[in-house]
């Protein structure tokens, strides 16, 4: 959808069906919502789309990935804290040498 939300049915959602259920996702989460409004179709979501996926695949832990390279860490860590406040999923930034067991 051109506004980045997701279709209220499931079975309209690329992946859910891959994803339902799912203890970890890791998935891309390179935009914050302002960002993505510029950048549809670059094949890159937001962190709202991250959320709204994982709640309704009912994710348990999200392994958000694919920080934008214009992004510093204090702008990854605000994103992060966006997203772990926009879902019930645990929600695990990753990063270069992180383990997540599963």
């Amino acid at each position: 959808m051109a506004d980045g939300s997701l279709p209220d049915d499931p079975e309209w959602t690329s992946g859910f069906d891959l994803i339902d259920g799912a203890t970890v996702l890791v998935h891309d989460s390179q935009y914050d919502d302002a960002e993505y409004r510029d950048r549809v179709g670059w094949g890159h979501s937001s962190s709202s789309h991250l959320a709204s996926l994982a709640a309704m695949a009912n994710v348990h832990t999200l392994v958000p990935f694919h920080h934008d390279p214009g992004h510093d860490d204090g702008v990854l860590d605000e994103m992060v804290a966006g997203l772990a406040a926009a879902t019930t999923s645990v929600v695990v930034p990753g990063q270069e040498g992180a383990v997540i067991e599963v």
